[in-house]
């Protein structure tokens, strides 16, 4: 039997990533389960070394989503960031979190979950978030926080196969 290969670095459960969203997304165009492109905006290290380069990708997916209502009512976007690809590893990711933080409006709401989705309301001022006539669109180059939903064994060398491993629930 081969020996296992070397294990580069662990990076710990609830690492925070800094993302960006590649593509725009509109509550007024988007369908449940639509996935959309995210990227890596700064680069991840560990006890000094860089184990997550920036400009890696990953998927994110719009989990609800409801367009604005003739009687006024504000479009939903509820979206996840599911994992980012690293040398085939899939790096999964949850918390995730659009623009800033401790932005407070009475008839908005901003939902971060442990399953990993947020949830933008129709009145939200949110950094980064332009609302249009009710309809909540997100332009490209949006940035987003997510968090690593486990630990992860990195290699020096992943092979192509080697995805989703995890050393954590």
């Amino acid at each position: 039997m081969p020996p296992a290969p070397e294990v580069c670095c662990t990076i710990p459960l609830g690492t925070p990533v800094r993302l960006e969203i590649m593509e725009p997304l509109s509550s007024k165009t988007q369908k449940e389960g639509d996935q959309f492109k995210i990227r890596l905006a700064q680069p991840v290290s560990v006890h000094g070394q860089v184990v997550l380069t920036a400009g890696d990708v990953g998927v994110g997916e719009v989990v609800d989503v409801a367009p604005a209502g003739f009687t006024g009512r504000g479009g939903k976007l509820v979206l996840a960031a599911r994992y980012i690809d690293q040398q085939g590893v899939r790096v999964r990711l949850m918390a995730f979190k659009l623009g800033g933080s401790g932005v407070s409006h009475e008839d908005s709401s901003l939902v971060v979950s442990t399953v990993g989705a947020v949830a933008v309301g129709p009145l939200g001022v949110i950094p980064g978030v332009l609302i249009k006539g009710g309809q909540i669109d997100i332009p490209a180059g949006a940035e987003a926080t997510a968090k690593l939903s486990s630990a992860i064994d990195l290699h020096p060398a992943a092979s192509p196969d080697a995805t989703d491993r995890k050393t954590s629930p």
